[in-house]
């Protein structure tokens, strides 16, 4: 669900950008750029990735832990760190997320179900409304449009005795039903011209796509303004098609032909390309007659890179996985591998995200008894100055239903902290000196380590650290190794659950 609010929130401001920019656009840029740039909107919605841009832009981290707590060592304090509760919830009770995402997917299935029956209904109007084209001058006319225009797919061609604008259905039995009027040669032309290019533009199966995104986020009041202007655009592209290489009278027919061609459509009728389109008020009806007048170069690639630049900065600020611009990105491991000193854990091969993810999680596992194997995942390696993890760090977070879990890892040290989220309360004077006399707690954390490491990891120096500090809300116990790194483990001091795990490879005692 946090992805897909990044998207939505993403793809509605692409989307404003778009339609307040529109008159701009179509001006500078033209209908059939301006049908293909919505493209860049679709995306928006639907790719959860961002292509890092270290040198440019911080990555944001949305979704990181507050950044107000002190840091201790390059880190957060873990009590300063904003976790929920990780308090079990009965059984017959849900968690917000859980009822969000219900109340999500009854909502996209009452959406998909509500458009199949408008679009049955349609078709059941439709067919009982329309027969096939008899005349044959009409038929002739159409044959000679698809030759011109290269088509050589069977496309039927049918009459409606309902007053309606021409217009192609049809996702993968295309047909064109044409008003059952009379019209000219010269008016059946551009009509099929019209209604053939939304054909070989497949702009059928691309409304189809934007009404499946507006499906997916269809929360989004923006999502349906998408929609409806993909529709739109569609029309102006066609008509800037239509009438290219055509003179002045040629092209002012043609919009007479269009103002002629207004009339009442049917509502909400998915899966279908009108001659004039879904939007019927006036500043559309402007629109596609200044397209149709207007005889100029357009001049498309300034815009296109600037929107396509914005929408790769707009990324940056969203919890995306990461596309990496360049090979500097990720810092690549030593040529020459150190050699570890006697009773020090080797370095890990940390070279990717995937890796990263994969030793944190072990971890988890091992040292929690938690099964992280479906938990929701985030990973971001910090490139600069950040203040939730030193330079070069990965911060990775695991979430449950109950648990979360946020971990530190350096790729190049293999020094390692774990923090659980879990209440805890500051300690009193009395309740330290109680900590500080009961030795068990040393032996608890000696245990806990050589249990997930190993005999070989015994310790030099056991000792109380942080007892000193007013707002101390764990018992923390640091293990110095003889080879200067240690390892800091923090107990919840009212019941032993272990907070956070934290290994320092580098000698810094």
């Amino acid at each position: 669900m946090k992805t897909l609010f990044c998207l939505t929130l993403l793809g509605g401001g692409f989307t404003l950008i778009l339609v307040g920019l529109k008159d701009l656009l179509l001006w500078r840029c033209g209908g059939r750029w301006y049908r293909c740039i919505w493209l860049l909107a679709l995306s928006a919605y639907t790719l959860p990735y961002k292509i890092a841009l270290p040198e440019i832009l911080p990555e944001s981290g949305a979704l990181l832990p507050a950044e107000s707590g002190r840091t201790v060592g390059g880190f957060l304090n873990a009590a300063d760190i904003d976790f929920p509760v990780a308090v079990p919830s009965p059984a017959e009770s849900l968690s917000i997320s859980e009822i969000l995402c219900t109340i999500y997917f009854i909502g996209l299935a009452a959406f998909i179900l509500y458009t199949i029956c408008v679009y049955v209904c349609f078709l059941r109007r439709l067919e009982q409304a329309s027969e096939i084209v008899q005349n044959e001058s009409t038929k002739a006319c159409f044959a000679a449009v698809c030759q011109t225009m290269r088509i050589q797919r069977c496309i039927r061609l049918r009459e409606n005795r309902l007053t309606v604008s021409p217009m192609l259905v049809g996702l993968f039995r295309p047909q064109i039903i044409l008003p059952k009027q009379k019209f000219s040669t010269e008016e059946l032309c551009m009509i099929f011209r019209h209604e053939l290019t939304h054909y070989k533009r497949n702009d059928l199966f691309y409304k189809t796509a934007a009404l499946a995104v507006r499906a997916v986020h269809w929360f989004n009041p923006l999502s349906a303004l998408m929609l409806q202007n993909i529709s739109e655009a569609c029309e102006y592209s066609c008509d800037e098609a239509v009438v290219k290489g055509l003179d002045i009278k040629e092209k002012r027919k043609y919009g007479e032909m269009l103002l002629f061609q207004i009339r009442p459509e049917w509502k909400n009728a998915p899966f279908s390309a009108g001659f004039f389109g879904k939007g019927k008020q006036k500043k559309v009806l402007e629109r596609r007659i200044e397209v149709i007048m207007r005889k100029k170069q357009y001049r498309w690639v300034g815009a296109t890179v600037l929107l396509a630049a914005g929408l790769v900065a707009g990324t940056n600020f969203m919890n995306f996985k990461s596309v990496y611009a360049g090979p500097d990105i990720v810092p690549a491991q030593a040529e020459s591998p150190q050699v570890p000193a006697e009773n020090t854990p080797p370095v890990p091969s940390i070279q990717n995200e995937e890796d990263a993810v994969q030793l944190t999680a072990a971890a988890i596992n091992r040292l929690f008894s938690t099964e992280t194997a479906d938990m929701e995942v985030w990973a971001e390696l910090d490139h600069g100055e950040n203040s939730v993890q030193p330079e070069g760090w990965w911060f990775i977070e695991f979430s449950g239903e109950t648990l979360e879990y946020a971990t530190w890892l350096n790729p190049d040290t293999g020094s390692l902290r774990i923090v659980r989220g879990m209440t805890t309360e500051i300690l009193s004077t009395e309740e330290k000196t109680e900590i500080q006399q009961d030795t068990s707690w040393l032996e608890k954390a000696e245990t806990l380590l050589k249990e997930n490491y190993g005999e070989s990891r015994t310790p030099a120096e056991v000792s109380f650290v942080n007892l000193e500090k007013t707002d101390q809300r764990t018992t923390d116990i640091r293990l110095l190794m003889e080879d200067g790194t240690y390892y800091t483990i923090s107990f919840r001091s009212s019941d032993g659950a272990l907070k956070s795990f934290r290994y320092t490879a580098e000698n810094t005692v």
